[in-house]
């Protein structure tokens, strides 16, 4: 058995900041031009989608003002698929 697959790009979460009136930010490394959604989740197991665009650019920068509504919130970057053409 063999198993091919290509990274088109590597996902990331750089330089996480909480604002001083409590607000999170955090930039997103993502590869220019493909669809990408920042999740959030309570508990690591159900996820949500609070973000979902593209960037012309390999970085985004992200704020989510609903951060200080929570006690603890998880974040995450995910490609969306792409239909094909």
């Amino acid at each position: 058995m063999q198993l091919d697959y290509h990274l088109s790009g590597v996902l990331r979460l750089l330089n996480p900041r909480l604002s001083d009136v409590g607000g999170f930010s955090v930039q997103v490394s993502v590869p220019a031009g493909k669809p990408f959604s920042v999740q959030v989740s309570e508990d690591l197991v159900g996820w949500r989608s609070i973000k979902t665009t593209s960037s012309p650019h390999c970085a985004y920068s992200f704020q989510d003002p609903e951060a200080p509504t929570t006690s603890k919130r998880f974040y995450r970057v995910v490609l969306e698929a792409v239909p094909p053409q």
